[in-house]
């Protein structure tokens, strides 16, 4: 009898990038509820700080936007692939990054945002109007 079991599997591509800073060409709307959605940036909403006599958690002050020109440096890059039956039926394309240089963000705070899903990969808020919109990427 064969299993309808999904196995999730991570790939890592564009590596190149990582550790790589960059400007966003476009604002972009932040929501740290929206975590699966494409296209929208979600981050942690707190963090744990040991004070001596317990753990506290705090939490960060996410911006409801992340500004045109805003720098970043990215940390991951990911595309996360579920299968059944040995073929890939959800894929899922990500970038992690923090804001640099900007007192108003913490450095410790890092942004994930859902950079495309399936065969194509959309044009991120850090591509400028020479890529594509959509671009086909295929089983990557």
């Amino acid at each position: 009898m064969l299993s309808h079991r999904s196995v999730s599997l991570m790939e890592k591509p564009f590596s190149e990038l990582e550790g790589k800073e960059s400007r966003l060409k476009r604002t972009i709307k932040v929501d740290p509820d929206k975590e699966d959605q494409e296209g929208v940036v979600s981050s942690d909403k707190g963090y744990e700080v040991f004070d001596g006599r317990e753990y506290v958690i705090k939490a960060h002050k996410i911006p409801d936007y992340l500004l045109k020109g805003t720098r970043i440096k990215f940390l991951d890059f990911r595309v996360n692939k579920d299968y059944h039956l040995l073929v890939p039926y959800k894929i899922r394309y990500t970038a992690t990054f923090k804001v640099i240089d900007n007192p108003e963000i913490s450095e410790d705070l890092e942004f994930i945002y859902v950079w495309g899903r399936g065969l194509y990969l959309n044009r991120a808020p850090w591509e400028d109007e020479s890529v594509p919109e959509s671009r086909y990427v295929g089983f990557n």
